[in-house]
């Protein structure tokens, strides 16, 4: 996920970048309205809860002196609400930038060549030797789909181009790819196996 703070003060420069990968990543733009409307809010809470903690003082020393403070509580009490009111927003703002975030890829490195897919890509190096074959091999998206172990559009639809739902004996050999690596890490390499809570 990008740092916000480079994609808050620098914008447009984060645009650019990201364009080297094709798209026009609206998100950008559709995430600076609610950081901007978030940081704004978090500036007047803080000012409001200092308001609140001077009255607090004020009705403390009132009622150590026995005078009526009852015009300063409700003034709390009104400021309290407000304080509530504008932490709710400022929550909703930030879920809302969360969910943008989510949606912005990471800026490519000067390295990396400029293009929106694979076709675009050079080979900087191989590795080991190219097996020949005897008959044209499919890839792995073909061997999945014929095989029934995995669905593309289904994915596309939940989350987005190059991402697959696994599915029947795909699910059950992903989980045991997972599990198999949990045990060389947990048994051979010292690491220690955690569950946390959800």
């Amino acid at each position: 996920m990008l740092d916000l703070k480079i994609i808050r003060e620098n914008p447009e420069a984060v645009k650019t970048r990201l364009k080297r990968r094709g798209g026009d990543f609206k998100e950008l733009d559709e995430l600076l309205i609610p950081e901007e409307a978030r940081r704004e809010g978090l500036q007047q809470s803080e000012n409001l809860k200092s308001k609140k903690k001077k009255l607090s003082a004020q009705v403390g020393q009132l009622k150590q002196k026995g005078q009526d403070a009852s015009e300063i509580m409700e003034e709390v009490r009104v400021l309290n609400i407000a304080i509530k009111e504008l932490d709710d927003k400022i929550q909703i703002w930030e879920q809302q930038v969360q969910e943008k975030l989510l949606g912005i890829p990471n800026i490519p490195d000067d390295s990396i060549v400029d293009g929106a897919d694979e076709s675009c890509n050079r080979r900087v190096r191989d590795w080991g030797t190219k097996p020949e074959f005897s008959f044209q091999p499919k890839s792995h998206v073909e061997i999945g789909e014929e095989l029934d172990l995995i669905d593309l559009k289904r994915a596309a639809k939940i989350s987005g181009a190059r991402f697959a739902v696994y599915k029947g004996q795909g699910a059950a050999l992903l989980r045991a790819l997972i599990n198999f690596m949990i045990d060389v890490q947990t048994r051979e390499n010292g690491y220690q196996e955690l569950y946390p809570p959800f």
